[in-house]
């Protein structure tokens, strides 16, 4: 039956409609890791703007089969809107027992980005990915805590 209503869930989300796209995302990541068959189709929404937020959330719920995207999710802490990138921390946050080295790494050099909200969202996403990943930055982070609390 969840095999069932997965497979249905599937074919929305490459359905005209944003509103129903969103709605499916939302059902799918609502499975948690038993939505992961429809891995593809929640990554196939990461290019579209209108639930681009919903799609990155979801992939966050579907645990170790989405830890292979983590690395698209660290392009989106560039967004211009703020909401996708607290999603991509949100997903970080729910992946970060899966996630790379390499990605730690990606969202550490963002820390020294030149704008003051995406080091902002980066350090947040950094959080994210616990104490254990976020401590190879850590000099970085209380360079930015010190300079956010004197400056």
């Amino acid at each position: 039956r969840v095999v069932e209503s997965l497979g249905l869930l599937g074919r929305l989300l490459a359905d005209p409609q944003m509103l129903v796209r969103e709605a499916a995302l939302s059902a799918v990541g609502a499975f948690g890791t038993a939505g992961s068959p429809e891995l593809q189709g929640v990554v196939a929404n990461l290019d579209v703007p209108l639930v681009r937020v919903e799609a990155i959330g979801t992939l966050g719920k579907l645990g170790p089969s989405a830890a292979g995207h983590a690395a698209a999710l660290v392009g989106f802490l560039l967004d211009s809107d703020v909401r996708t990138r607290v999603a991509v921390a949100d997903a970080l946050l729910r992946l970060r027992s899966h996630v790379l080295d390499d990605v730690v790494d990606r969202v550490g050099e963002l820390l020294h980005h030149q704008s003051d909200r995406f080091r902002a969202t980066a350090a947040m996403a950094m959080g994210s990915l616990g104490e254990a990943k976020a401590g190879q930055h850590k000099r970085t982070l209380l360079k930015m805590l010190r300079e956010n609390t004197i400056g």
